[in-house]
């Protein structure tokens, strides 16, 4: 046994931890299964190295949406440069702020509610 890669059962059983999830049921929590589904997104640096790229490909999509015609337009606003960028966000962001109002006014409950 490799003491450098392998555990022994009285490691294993050191690292696990033994709780009461939601509904009370114990649930034995290792340092293993949680690092096993956990994601690389956690970190800062790696949210970084995927945001720069989607920013610059957002920025490049809307000034392409400025060079190309629109001669065949079936609505006015079609014709308009950037529109459907600008009206993506814009409905995005209503979406988000629409969705918080009704979640708070009347999906969530009091702190207190099941005491």
């Amino acid at each position: 046994m490799n003491p450098h890669t392998d555990q022994t059962s009285a490691t294993r059983k050191k690292e696990a931890a033994s709780t009461k999830g939601l509904d009370g049921v114990a649930v034995k929590v290792t340092k293993q299964s949680v690092h096993a589904g956990g994601s690389n997104l956690v970190k800062p640096e790696q949210i970084q190295k995927i945001k720069t790229p989607l920013i610059a490909a957002l920025v490049l999509l809307a000034v392409v949406d400025i060079f190309v015609h629109g001669d065949h337009a079936t609505f006015i606003w079609d014709s308009i440069p950037g529109f459907s960028a600008v009206y993506g966000l814009i409905t995005t962001v209503l979406i988000i702020v629409v969705s918080k109002f009704l979640g708070h006014a009347f999906l969530m409950k009091p702190e207190d509610y099941y005491d």
